[in-house]
């Protein structure tokens, strides 16, 4: 037996087939074959719709996952924990085409999914209704995606920006 250790960076199903063993003694022996699947991270964006808000407002944060491999992803899980300036809405709105379970409380300051999937080739979107009073530019980022099946993704960005209406004096 020889062992020998592989790496591979091109994603898909990849045929490895040998040649023949010969010897003085004996014919020549049938090839041998086997396959070797890489699997590529998840990806993960957000983005707030819209990303500027007045002060109390809310606005939809979307949360997609993609799967380029060329099988399902199961058990795929993330948390989201916002700046300590934006909470979901009292009444989040969740929408989700993951599967799973997803968990957003009500003035809770994160997002999380559980127990979800990807199919191959595909995608997935969250969408939660969320809101600040604090005036500025919040950047959340968000935790890594994880799967039973895949390496952990990258992290994704978007900025949130709360303006307060003008006040007048006279």
């Amino acid at each position: 037996e020889i062992t020998v250790q592989v790496t591979s960076s091109t994603e898909g199903t990849h045929t490895n087939t040998t040649g023949v063993v010969s010897s003085d003694e004996a014919p020549d022996s049938a090839t041998a074959t086997d396959d070797l699947t890489v699997v590529v991270a998840p990806t993960i964006t957000k983005v707030f719709n819209p990303d500027t808000i007045d002060s109390g407002d809310t606005t939809t944060l979307t949360i997609t996952l993609a799967n380029s491999n060329d099988i399902d992803l199961t058990n795929v899980a993330f948390t989201d924990n916002y700046p300590a300036a934006i909470v979901n809405a009292a009444t989040p709105g969740v929408t989700n085409t993951c599967g799973g379970t997803v968990t957003a409380v009500g003035g809770a300051g994160s997002l999380s999914l559980s127990n979800g999937g990807i199919l191959a080739n595909d995608s997935c979107e969250i969408t939660v209704q969320v809101t600040s009073s604090t005036e500025g530019t919040h950047t959340n980022t968000t935790g890594v995606v994880s799967s039973d099946e895949a390496p952990d993704s990258a992290t994704a960005t978007d900025d949130l920006t709360v303006v307060v209406a003008p006040t007048i004096t006279k």
